[in-house]
């Protein structure tokens, strides 16, 4: 199967084994928060929202609402299945980024980054005694993309040069240079992403910066951003997407077994909303298109 070829999304889901069949959440063009489910039904949850996480039971959907004001700032909302009720947990003056539930689900990440610049990463739910991490206390530059470690007891971050894997108690663990990982220096942007697998903890899932087929430069005008595994043990790296495609937003399955990401071909970077959704397995040839959207998570 090429990343061209679409099939419906329970078939493509299952045909991959069942530890594949599973719901996921994800944002369609008109900024509308999607709940898809492994028999293929779909529930609309929010007509406008961004970055969405589902909780690991799948019963609890997490997002941002941005106001038509930047200057207004965010809100961090919370949908509950089967059908509500949808709840405001938190407005701010800021922007609201980095939603992920815990491996088991009792604690949600959030980032709050204010206008001044000042940047701290939350673990619990608004409201509620949670822990309080600020990257800047640790040396980082930035706060970009934090993921949970499969075993909830840390959370993973990077700022372009480092990877911080910092615990829920907000201490550093470990501070690794990028290049280590990517074997390349500047090759890291604000939107890639760094994940360790919960099937294998000697691979980490990340995408950057990487060489793209003619078209793909010709009709985007810069390099496509491919998704690679790195093996920490033999420092070895393979990468999955093709260079006829981008990649951004990789997200394991609960086993480990398959990559959740968006991204689109150099064929669809003409049309006027190429984002799609794909999954890939570690030892699959090529990705499978799961629908259009971004921003996917399961």
């Amino acid at each position: 199967m090429t990343a061209r070829q679409v099939l419906p999304l329970a078939i493509c889901l299952a045909a991959a084994g069942p530890a594949l069949c599973q719901t996921l959440v994800h944002i369609t063009r008109d900024q509308s928060v999607m709940l898809r489910k492994p028999d293929g039904s779909a529930v609309r949850i929010a007509s406008r929202g961004s970055g969405p996480a589902l909780s690991p039971d799948g019963r609890q959907v997490a997002f941002v609402r941005s106001y038509d004001d930047p200057a207004s700032g965010s809100a961090l909302c919370l949908w509950t299945a089967p059908a509500g009720p949808l709840r405001t947990l938190l407005k701010a003056k800021a922007r609201i980024h980095g939603l992920s539930w815990s491996p088991a689900g009792g604690q949600l990440m959030y980032v709050v980054s204010e206008f001044s610049g000042r940047t701290r990463i939350h673990l619990g739910l608004p409201g509620r005694s949670a822990p309080e991490i600020s990257p800047a206390a640790l040396g980082a530059s930035g706060c970009y993309e934090p993921v949970w470690d499969p075993g909830g007891k840390s959370i993973f971050f990077h700022d372009m040069q480092n990877l911080f894997q910092v615990g829920s108690d907000g201490k550093l663990i470990q501070r690794t240079p990028l290049e280590t990982i990517t074997g390349r220096r500047d090759a890291v942007t604000s939107a890639d992403r760094f994940v360790p697998s919960p099937g294998d903890p000697d691979v980490i899932a990340y995408t950057m910066e990487a060489p793209g087929s003619s078209l793909f430069i010709k009709r985007v005008h810069e390099p496509p951003s491919a998704l690679f595994l790195y093996r920490i043990r033999g420092r070895t790296r393979t990468r999955l997407t093709p260079q006829t495609m981008t990649a951004i937003s990789p997200t394991w399955s609960r086993d480990g077994r398959t990559l959740l990401f968006t991204g689109y071909t150099d064929r669809q970077a003409a049309e006027p909303y190429p984002m799609r959704v794909y999954s890939i397995a570690q030892d699959a040839p090529s990705p499978s298109e799961l629908c259009r959207g971004e921003d996917a998570a399961w």
